[in-house]
């Protein structure tokens, strides 16, 4: 009889089938040798790639490149945001500076002698200005 023999580990039940243990796949196989050392190793399962695979990778796929469109399109949204507040807030420094020498020619004129509708004018600029000045930023 011949001793060198392996013999399974003393927390593996033996098997009852005469077929190897690794031959059954996903199952963890420990291997007592002589030397007092016991070797676990486990099997792997064979993959087969048909139609079922194929559809949940595909589903899996799609699912992140949905993903990474909802992010993409946020994303564009916020910088196409941006970039208006910028556009409004240079259209509000240029107004503002428009108004301002809309105000001082109408003071030329009021001071030159025109009183009609540029004093009318100036007072509703006036108007304009105090209330936009104290108007809340939104």
């Amino acid at each position: 009889m011949n001793t060198t023999a392996k013999k399974p580990c003393r927390w593996q039940a033996p098997t009852r089938k005469r077929r190897p243990p690794w031959s059954d796949p996903g199952r963890l196989i420990g291997i007592l040798y002589p030397s007092g050392q016991c070797y676990i190793r486990k099997q792997v399962k064979e993959m087969y790639i048909n139609a079922d695979t194929i559809i949940k990778a595909a589903s899996l796929l799609a699912a992140i490149g949905a993903l990474v469109g909802a992010i993409i399109a946020v994303h564009k949204t916020l910088e196409n945001n941006r970039k208006q507040n910028d556009e409004i807030k240079a259209i509000k420094e240029e107004q503002t500076i428009i108004c301002y020498a809309l105000k001082g020619a109408l003071q030329g004129l009021i001071e030159s002698g025109c009183n009609g509708p540029c004093k009318d004018a100036l007072d509703k600029l006036d108007k304009h200005l105090n209330q936009s000045a104290h108007k809340p930023d939104l």
